[in-house]
Formats: structure tokens, sequence, C-alpha cells
């Protein structure tokens, strides 16, 4: 059971229809970049845990955290 590593991946939007921002005085307001509100783009991330691992006096070795990796791709917009 040790040595199996869980994967998963998850679809997240990059922006939201209604979004509220506490922002400084001086702080700007964040630049939307998305054309209309009904065609958000979405990003793919791939997620990785184990079982935590701990030694014999139950100090923890390994947290079992891998990690989370987005798949992106930046190209040219096409016209």
């Amino acid at each position: 059971m040790y040595n199996v590593v869980h994967i998963d991946e998850k679809w997240f939007y990059m922006t939201r229809k209604d979004e509220n921002y506490y922002l400084h005085p001086r702080e700007e307001e964040p630049l939307c970049t998305i054309q209309s509100k009904n065609f958000i783009g979405k990003v793919m991330f791939l997620a990785a845990m184990a079982r935590p691992r701990f030694e014999n006096e139950g100090n923890e070795e390994f947290s079992g955290k891998i990690g989370i990796f987005p798949f992106t791709k930046t190209e040219a917009a096409r016209r």
C-alpha cells in the first residue's frame, strides 16, 4: 500500500462571472482579458499524492504531497 500514488485531474475556470475584490486605495483593479462572460476559458491541473510515511519514532518522513501541475500551452491567438 505504501507504493501507490493517486493521480487526479481537475478542471478550473480561469475566472468567474461575478467576482468581488477588496483592493487597497492605491492598488489597480485586475485586468479582465475575456471577451464574453459566457465563454470563460478553462485550465486543467494534474494532482499527485501518496500515503504519508513516518519513522519509527513517529516523525514524519514524507508528507505524501507530491504536487499539482498545470497543463497549459501558450500560443498566439488565431484570427
